[in-house]
């Protein structure tokens, strides 16, 4: 999977677990659904067992005046997410 923005350069989102680690991400792909903004993230440095092509699906959480990003563990959802960011990158080459 492979997004890159109109300046061809990849976004990339500082992200910190919850014992404090940043963790630098690229974006592939934002999704919106069902109300809903869910990113497609890949860490900058990939995990262990990781692929080239896989990407962590978060979703960005707005609870008043702050935001956070909440790993995505509902394969269903996972795989609509992908599904959806697939098809907007094929429209998006195939036009």
């Amino acid at each position: 999977m492979s997004r890159k923005h109109k300046n061809d350069e990849i976004e990339m989102i500082e992200l910190s677990t919850i014992t404090g680690e940043k963790i630098r991400f690229f974006v592939f792909d934002v999704v919106e659904m069902n109300d809903h903004s869910y990113y497609l993230l890949q860490p900058e440095n990939l995990l262990e067992n990781m692929e080239e092509d896989e990407v962590i699906v978060f979703e960005k959480i707005k609870e008043d005046e702050n935001e956070h990003f909440d790993l995505v563990e509902d394969e269903s959802i996972v795989e609509r997410v992908i599904e959806k960011s697939n098809r907007s990158i094929t429209d998006e080459y195939s036009a």
